[in-house]
Order: C-alpha cells, then structure tokens, then sequence
C-alpha cells in the first residue's frame, strides 16, 4: 500500500522523498495520509484564507457596491497571479492532490 500511494503522490507531482516523508509522518502520528498532506501544505489554504477575509471585511465597511467592485477586482488580480506565482500554482495543486488522497 505504501508504494502505491507513493506513486499516486510521485504521478500528481510530488517528489519521491517528500511522499516518502510524508507516508511516514502519517503512520508515525497515526493519522491519514490526506491529514498528513493537509499537515504539509496548510500554509497554502492559510494564507489564502487570511487574504479572501481581508478583502471580505476591508469591502464590507464601505457597502455594498464596493464589496462587489472589489471582490470581482479580486477575482481579475487571481486570474492573472494563476498564471504568474508558483503561491496560486501550488495552491492548486495541492488541492488536486487532496481531492485525490481522499479516504486514503
């Protein structure tokens, strides 16, 4: 089993060591594979996290139309940063590779 979902982590672009690395800190904790993932990149699904709320709140002091004038500003600024910073690559991939160690 183990080898296997190396090569599930190898193939979705992980490298060798780090899912070796990985499969061991999750039976070392005792814990899935998708937790101990989860564990590993938290930083990406942080920082996003802490700038949607910051744009959240900063917008809804001002009302209503500046809230849907800077979320949809938001959404032109990360169509362009997707293809520009590795942050919004990696972020995406990671949630590819969570979405694929579900249940594992």
């Amino acid at each position: 089993m183990g080898n296997e979902l190396e090569d599930l982590l190898t193939n979705a672009g992980m490298k060798k060591k780090d899912a070796a690395i990985l499969i061991k800190l999750a039976k070392l904790k005792k814990i899935s594979l998708s937790r101990a993932f989860f564990l590993y990149a938290w930083k990406y699904y942080a920082w996003s996290m802490a700038l949607l709320l910051a744009v959240i709140f900063a917008s809804l002091t001002e009302g209503i139309e500046y809230f849907i004038v800077n979320v949809l500003v938001c959404i032109a600024v990360a169509l362009v940063s997707l293809f520009y910073t590795p942050f919004v690559i990696n972020l995406i991939w990671s949630i590819k590779i969570q979405y694929k160690l579900l249940g594992k």
